[in-house]
């Protein structure tokens, strides 16, 4: 049968797994971590925002660090981050990679509504 073990402990509250890239991501509100084939992870990044979601962005690795306010276009290979949208109230994300389309919904200058970002 199969077996369940625990490869390491990370103090992560939510995990994603990017199907292009076969790599797991797993974070805290203020911890982002890539989980390699062997199980073994690698912190990536540190925030002082909350982290409500990660979303992989291309089949390359980029992937969208949702926080509370901020949306942040992130790539972990290169270490390279870029704000794409601040100042907000972000509830919920969702992404089109084909047309390379962020929708979230939120409020932007007292309008709640769901937006459309290109990127």
């Amino acid at each position: 049968g199969n077996t369940i073990k625990d490869i390491h402990r990370l103090p992560a509250t939510h995990v994603r797994y990017h199907t292009e890239t076969k790599q797991w991501y797993a974070w805290s509100p203020s911890e982002l971590w890539n989980i390699t084939a062997d199980g073994h992870p690698n912190l990536l990044t540190r925030t002082s925002e909350k982290i409500r979601s990660i979303t992989p962005l291309n089949h390359k690795g980029l992937i969208l660090i949702a926080t509370d306010t901020t949306l942040i276009a992130f790539h972990p290979g290169y270490f390279f981050s870029h704000i794409l949208l601040q100042n907000a109230h972000i509830e919920d994300t969702l992404v089109n990679q084909e047309h390379r389309w962020i929708f979230f919904f939120g409020t932007v200058n007292d309008r709640q509504t769901l937006y459309q970002l290109d990127y």
